[in-house]
């Protein structure tokens, strides 16, 4: 892989951009905190924050850190609505198989529609994620002279760290264990967006490699959302004694199973996405040759 000096406007520019777009996408939650409002806020913080790294990997920034620190309680405060409008909509499309789902509808409904007023409470007191142009000029005045002299595998040296601890994280896989594939899948996130703060900068990078980078994320979100499923009918089970569960618990105990089985058949795939140090070439690289 040939690369020379990096632009160094271009991922100062990519922040600012990724952060103006975030902060638009956090006021439109504000205003209208829907199921489609929320994962485009999530999805834009964990970019904002996957550029916050690359950067932070070439020069240490205190704004950026605060800017980290700021940021992140947005992401976490908007985790459970999220949770619950998906097992909701889930739950629209399946009632109709299992006439024992139709209590849990019910309760799934109420609990989204509290954990919303917290939510549009704790959003209205949120100071905005963004800091403003002060701010923004404080982080350029760090990171504009260290990009200038910066050389190609600095900059992807935070990309390669992150690649070695999903591989870490793959060979801890174990189908006994939820919380292995948890955290493969949280380790997974920050190499995938960093890989697309990078892309750009990268000669001949395929970018027909983002659709299996987002698949491998969404097989292990699929676990992911089966699980939160099957916990909170455990929860409304608890609460519920008195119902009739009939075939429900099975239900969400085989959509996990299933799940998690399709995903493990494809975990090995994770291997082809980067290479595996630098001094070997990239996947793509290597299969042209």
């Amino acid at each position: 892989m040939v690369m020379d000096q990096i632009p160094n406007s271009s991922l100062l520019s990519a922040f600012e951009e990724r952060s103006q777009k975030m902060l638009l996408l956090f006021e439109a939650c504000l205003a209208l905190p829907t199921e489609d409002a929320i994962h485009d806020v999530r999805v834009a913080i964990r970019r904002c924050l996957a550029s916050g790294e690359v950067l932070l990997g070439l020069a240490p920034c205190k704004a950026l850190r605060k800017y980290r620190r700021r940021v992140k309680p947005v992401l976490s405060g908007l985790n459970a609505l999220r949770d619950l409008q998906v097992v909701a909509e889930f739950l629209d499309g399946e009632k109709t198989r299992l006439r024992e789902l139709e209590p849990f509808t019910s309760f799934i409904e109420k609990a989204e529609k509290r954990e919303l007023a917290r939510v549009k409470k704790r959003i209205a007191k949120t100071e905005s994620p963004l800091i403003g142009e002060k701010w923004l000029a404080t982080v350029r005045a760090n990171i504009a002279p260290v990009l200038e002299r910066a050389t190609a595998e600095q900059l992807l040296a935070p990309i390669d760290a992150a690649y070695q601890l999903c591989l870490r994280r793959l060979g801890e896989l174990n189908i006994d264990e939820p919380e292995t594939t948890h955290s493969l899948r949280i380790a997974f996130k920050g190499f995938r967006y960093g890989v697309e703060v990078v892309s750009g900068l990268i000669p001949n990078f395929p970018v027909e490699m983002f659709g299996p980078l987002h698949e491998y994320q969404s097989m292990m979100g699929a676990i992911q959302d089966a699980e939160v499923m099957r916990g909170l009918y455990e929860r409304f089970v608890r609460k519920h004694r008195d119902e009739d569960i009939g075939e429900a618990r099975g239900y969400f105990a085989s959509l996990l199973k299933t799940r998690t089985e399709i995903f493990y058949k494809q975990a090995e795939d994770l291997r082809g996405f980067w290479r595996e140090s630098p001094s070997v070439g990239q996947p793509w690289e290597v299969a042209a040759r």
